[in-house]
């Protein structure tokens, strides 16, 4: 009996380890590099997920090197204090991985740019990828009013998967704004963690799911061909984004939220500018009285998408991004001209 559990354990013992190589050699071998290493993101109660503070990890995985280097504060910025220097205007940005910086190097990225049309102003960069425009009213709450900005820019280029109006995303929870009579209310928070209400055979299989690419991958192609299989006798449901009711819900919700934003921006006396790429949002933000600029057509080129099929703008489509807001934010008054980098036209040849 004794030596039928050693060759039990034994053979537990082998299969564990031959696992555990497979797996090792999926990940230098086969497993795509991931655009943004998960080594720079960490699970947050308050908004779900966030950076790690001073965390570093670099990716190829669009062809150039681009480096994620996360500040002190949990940000993709340089150190910055709260308490601004005299003289100093200061821009806030919140919004999602176009925000972050997705698959561009930072200093190529809009906040630096934008930075370069200025004298004596600061562009900090909130974005996290993935967050929706509930988690960026929450982010400014719980971090972006201590920085005493002069102007929050919030940056809602989609409405990518409905993330506003759901308490969870892509396997991960989060808070969740509802209109309830016309008010904001607030619920999931203290967001649970991933494995909170799991019985022990789903909480490892998200355990494995995480840690394991090979695992999830192979998981993943096997639920993809039992779901090809059933195709044909089970109806897919309709997409809520193509449900006319759903969208207005979805568009009613985002604007009261970016309503709030500004209210509790003019009460941290700074100034809200919405930059977006959905013209009915921007529309019904500006009669609302909210200062929006539509960037829509000006990213329309398609050189200034990153490669790949990623649906993310590259490095000239930051440039481009970074001119129409310094641009607009000059036109419109939200920074004075004073601020303004002058520079002399070149000169003839004679």
């Amino acid at each position: 009996m004794k030596a039928v559990a050693q060759q039990l354990v034994l053979v537990a013992v082998s299969t564990l380890l031959a696992l555990v190589l497979m797996d090792l050699g999926y990940r230098w071998l086969i497993e795509p590099e991931a655009i943004v290493p998960k080594a720079v993101g960490r699970f947050d109660d308050a908004l779900g997920w966030a950076l790690v503070p001073n965390a570093s990890a670099s990716s190829s995985a669009t062809g150039t090197p681009v480096e994620y280097r996360i500040n002190s504060k949990g940000l993709r910025d340089d150190e910055t204090d709260y308490v601004k220097s005299p003289g100093t205007l200061r821009i806030l940005l919140l919004g999602d991985s176009r925000t972050f910086g997705y698959g561009v190097p930072i200093e190529q990225h809009f906040s630096k740019l934008l930075e370069g049309y200025f004298r004596n102003v600061e562009v900090i960069n909130m974005g996290v990828s993935g967050y929706g425009v509930d988690q960026e009213l929450l982010a400014f709450r719980k971090e972006g009013v201590r920085y005493q900005p002069d102007v929050v820019i919030a940056y809602v280029a989609h409405f990518g998967d409905q993330r506003h109006m759901f308490a969870d995303r892509w396997g991960k929870p989060k808070p969740q704004f509802q209109l309830r009579d016309g008010e904001l209310t607030l619920s999931n928070v203290p967001v649970p963690t991933e494995y909170a209400g799991l019985d022990t055979a789903h909480r490892v299989d998200l355990f494995l799911v995480s840690h394991s690419p090979l695992y999830r991958d192979v998981s993943k192609a096997a639920m993809g061909l039992i779901k090809r299989g059933t195709d044909n006798r089970i109806p897919n449901p309709p997409k809520v984004d193509a449900d006319p009711v759903f969208v207005d819900r979805m568009y009613e919700l985002a604007i009261a939220i970016l309503q709030q934003l500004d209210r509790e921006a003019a009460s941290a006396r700074a100034r809200l500018v919405l930059v977006t790429e959905l013209p009915r949002l921007y529309s019904e933000c500006s009669k609302l009285g909210i200062t929006s600029l539509d960037v829509s057509l000006p990213l329309q080129n398609e050189r200034l998408d990153l490669p790949n099929g990623l649906e993310h703008i590259n490095e000239a489509g930051n440039g481009v991004l970074a001119h129409e807001i310094a641009r607009f934010l000059l036109e419109s008054g939200q920074i004075p001209a004073s601020h303004r980098v002058e520079r002399a036209s070149p000169k003839a040849s004679s």
